[in-house]
């Protein structure tokens, strides 16, 4: 998959950003255009600190992100990511984060 997947929080003092990041979650997931203002978008393309983690391929169809306690990506239909990242100590066997992923650009 040709991608690059940076996992981050918004800080506290970007308080446009947090706001705008829910109207930006909603589009995605609407396969649809976040207005052009909406100051998560503007936060995420300026943003150049992303943490670095080594990938490789997996198996059927999967990368494997070395990260914390390591996770999974694979392809969904459209323009979507599935991402499982497992914690790194977990209580429960499905301690973790599961996402679905959207491009910010293309």
């Amino acid at each position: 998959l040709p991608v690059k997947v940076g996992l981050a929080s918004v800080p506290d003092d970007e308080v446009a950003a947090k706001r705008h990041a829910e109207r930006l979650i909603g589009a995605l997931a609407r396969d649809d255009v976040p207005k052009p203002g909406n100051e998560a978008v503007r936060y995420l393309k300026q943003l150049s600190a992303w943490s670095e983690a080594f990938a490789l391929r997996a198996q059927q169809s999967q990368i494997y992100v070395a990260a914390a306690g390591g996770g999974h990506l694979c392809a969904a239909s459209g323009r979507r990511l599935l991402f499982v990242e497992r914690a790194a100590s977990r209580k429960g066997p499905a301690d973790g984060i599961y996402a679905e992923l959207w491009p910010v650009t293309w």
